[in-house]
């Protein structure tokens, strides 16, 4: 097999264009190691914090440079920011001072929740006031070095928040798409094989599954993963929406099916089934419906032998509303479940 040609820094010329950042950050650090190296030569605490840098640097592109989805992305970012926050120990005064005026900028104008950005810019911009001052002590700069480290920390651990429920949105959103798809291509099928299309229980559950992917894919709202239960996540968002609108567009099939509250006029009685040939058209095979009450709340009217096209669309939107409802309900439960957990709990 012929071996996979590098550029002159030693990458794939081929590379995933959303990895080029990541690359380029490993060429930083590949340069800002190399000069730490050297300056540091002569102290061997430094020179083994340096080491350690470097191993999380190969770590690092391993991670990125894998093939396919065997690479660890999250990993890999994880990785950037430790490195970011542990090159402030080695920087001097003066470098210092101007990198941590540009993260008090940048965590003044983030995401933070208020309280902890309030805090945060307070704290930092008094120890950069210390450190501005001439000839600031060792005790200071070391402070200094270790604060804004840690702002730093508190800001990519809000950034890498972010990144996972971006991720895990656009994760849930394909996997409805995909639940879409499949279900169009079922109905599809359905549709056009010779013979007859009966509104049946799998009928039913079919659309009212599609209504609910068909909301999971246009969701606004955010999905709880929690990190660590990768495939008990996945299961759970591949199933509860679909489910959810299966289970609405049952109730809405039984209340069609017993006009008290809603009835589609003129009426699909038990025998009454769409079908469709080979050889011809789609035709109706009608037979006289059993009497209807005459008092119902809502009546929709549909041309003969069309109905089954309204059951269609009335089922589907039960599925993509009914979702809607039952997902309010089943979010308050895992916010309140959220809300209590603990990584530690006492017995």
């Amino acid at each position: 097999m012929a071996e996979e040609k590098k550029n002159p820094l030693g990458f794939p010329t081929r590379v995933n264009p959303s990895l080029e950042h990541l690359l380029g950050a490993v060429i930083r650090f590949k340069e800002a190691l190399s000069l730490l190296r050297e300056r540091h030569a002569q102290h061997p605490e430094k020179l083994r914090m340096v080491e350690s840098c470097c191993r999380k640097l190969a770590m690092i592109e391993a991670s990125v440079l894998r093939r396919g989805c065997s690479r660890k992305v999250f990993m890999a970012w994880s990785l950037v920011h430790q490195l970011d926050e542990e090159l402030f120990l080695f920087m001097e005064p003066e470098e210092l001072l101007a990198e941590g005026r540009n993260l008090l900028l940048e965590i003044q104008i983030s995401s933070l929740p208020e309280v902890v950005r309030k805090d945060w810019s307070e704290r930092l911009a008094k120890q950069l006031d210390r450190l501005e001052a001439e000839a600031p002590e060792r005790k200071v700069v070391e402070q200094s070095r270790y604060l804004i480290r840690m702002a730093l920390n508190a800001l990519n651990s809000h950034v890498d928040t972010l990144f996972w429920d971006i991720w895990a949105k656009k994760f849930s959103g394909l996997i409805y798409t995909v639940l879409l798809l499949a279900g169009l291509a079922t109905l599809g099928w359905l549709l056009v094989r010779p013979g007859e299309l009966t509104i049946g229980i799998a009928l039913v559950l079919l659309l009212g599954g599609m209504g609910g992917a068909a909301s999971g894919v246009m969701s606004a709202e955010p999905q709880y993963w929690a990190k660590g239960h990768f495939w008990v996540s996945t299961l759970y968002y591949s199933l509860v929406r679909p489910t959810q609108g299966a289970l609405a567009a049952i109730i809405v099939f039984w209340m069609l099916q017993s006009p008290y509250l809603i009835q589609i006029n003129p009426p699909l009685g038990q025998a009454v089934r769409a079908t469709t040939t080979s050889s011809g058209p789609p035709t109706t095979v009608a037979v006289a419906p059993t009497a209807q009450p005459k008092e119902t709340l809502i009546v929709l009217n549909a041309s003969q032998g069309n109905q089954h096209y309204l059951y269609f669309l009335l089922l589907l939107l039960a599925g993509f509303s009914g979702d809607k409802l039952l997902k309010s309900v089943s979010d308050k439960t895992l916010n309140r479940l959220f809300s209590a957990a603990e990584k530690t709990k006492e017995a």
